[in-house]
């Protein structure tokens, strides 16, 4: 889930070394966020070059036959896999159709059920899909502070791991990988096989509404800027794509859309949600009518059971919140399986201000912020990849300035959803027959 901050100063092409503090000056979450990510591709680019796009010094992720007999279903060994630079792991055998990392399949396009029957593709593609998601206090309370009475500090990032497989009628790696990239492709994601990411063809640039008018003799000249009164950094997530007006749609928030809360379903209505705790002030307050909320399950299970909440979820207009009983009414019912604790093991809320269709290549305009996105991609279908995020950073005290600068100057690649553009990234796979 999103993080708290005020913005983020980490860029790849200005090919700093490290950050450096200096005495009496005020430190921000940006100079120490910026370090880590400064570390940590230099790491990551020592691994790929040490290692190459793929490697494991204990044959980890072997697959095997299943611990436990089902057809058509295998396993996955224990071990290490280096990806692209960065190292996964697995601390116990895990078998495909009972993956803790993947407890919102359901959802997944890409996930195969098992088959009732005897019919399954002579060979399969398998494969390690990787996203790195932060995760906040609201899904793992041990990262409170008991001792300053409970608030949150740091999130964490952690590596969410699927072990994905892929029908095909070929009998060796590389046209099946050429298989996949088809696939991905369709997804609106373009294979790196250099370095085993897959990355997003979107792109987005900011404009400002009114940036500039023809001026009149008689009035002053207008300058379009943004219009907000505090420090905000704004996120733009592509969120799905609307069946009726056939338009991909954007969602957008303050704060990097980082105020998430567990909530429960109401099962006998189940349009209505209520917050297990209380909003942490007025202003983060749900408004009805005023916001979109995102309702999400539960992607992964920690070791200490508790839940990560899924990248993506169901948008849906807030119609009413009563502050009394911290109950929330949507404007349409949940599926059946967000009340099913069989299915979802915690549900989770996320509070937008807008979800907005948009047509590629024209500016969509983000509430009375002053501020407009444009959307392109150069996938060959015209796709876009669901769950891209972009954030910007805007302050008052400079209106006609955006950070980082890149966004106005031309259309960038989406900051998630994993650190530094590495949208996914996989292993190299093998074909075998059942």
């Amino acid at each position: 889930m999103g993080s708290d901050r005020s913005r983020v100063s980490y860029d790849a092409k200005q090919q700093y070394r490290s950050v450096v503090m200096q005495q009496g000056r005020v430190t921000v979450e940006a100079d120490w966020n910026e370090a880590q990510d400064i570390v940590n591709e230099e790491i990551r680019k020592e691994a790929l070059d040490i290692i190459g796009p793929a490697g494991t010094p204990d044959n980890g992720y072997q697959i095997t036959p299943p611990r436990v007999t089902k057809a058509f279903d295998f396993s996955v060994n224990s071990g290490t896999m280096y990806v692209g630079g960065i190292c996964a792991s697995l601390d116990q055998p895990v078998t495909y159709s009972d993956q803790s990392d993947w407890l919102d399949r359901s959802d997944d396009p890409v996930w195969v059920d098992l088959p009732g029957g005897s019919t399954f593709p002579a060979h399969e593609f398998v494969y390690l899909y990787l996203r790195e998601q932060e995760v906040s206090a609201v899904e793992d309370s041990s990262l409170k502070e008991v001792a300053l009475g409970g608030p949150d500090t740091a999130a964490r990032t952690r590596l969410i791991q699927h072990i994905v497989r892929l029908g095909t009628n070929v009998a060796n790696c590389t046209p099946a990988l050429a298989t996949a990239v088809q696939q991905w492709e369709k997804r609106g994601l373009e294979f790196k096989s250099q370095t085993l990411r897959l990355m997003s063809q979107a792109t987005l640039k900011v404009s400002f509404q009114n940036q500039s008018v023809t001026p009149n003799p008689c009035e002053p000249e207008v300058q379009g800027g943004y219009l907000g009164a505090e420090n905000q950094l704004i996120r733009v997530q592509i969120s799905g794509f609307n069946t009726v007006t056939n338009l991909y749609e954007l969602v957008w928030g303050f704060d990097n859309a980082s105020f998430i809360y567990r909530v429960d379903v109401d099962n006998s209505d189940p349009t209505t949600l209520r917050l297990q705790s209380q909003p942490v002030d007025a202003s983060h307050q749900p408004q009805a009518k005023q916001a979109v909320v995102e309702v999400l399950r539960s992607a992964a299970q920690l070791s200490n059971k508790e839940y990560v909440a899924s990248a993506t979820g169901v948008v849906s207009t807030l119609t009413a919140y009563d502050p009394a009983t911290q109950k929330i009414t949507l404007d349409a019912q949940l599926d059946d399986k967000y009340g099913n604790k069989n299915a979802t093991l915690q549900i989770f809320l996320r509070v937008w201000k807008e979800q907005l269709d948009f047509t590629p290549g024209t500016p969509v305009l983000l509430g009375t912020t002053g501020l407009q996105v444009t959307l392109q991609t150069t996938s060959s279908d015209g796709q876009f990849h669901i769950g891209d995020y972009w954030l910007i950073a805007v302050r008052p005290g400079t209106p006609q300035q955006v950070y980082p600068q890149r966004y106005r100057e031309d259309f960038q690649p989406p900051d998630g959803p994993t650190a530094i553009n590495l949208v996914k990234s996989i292993f190299f796979s093998v074909a075998y027959d059942d």
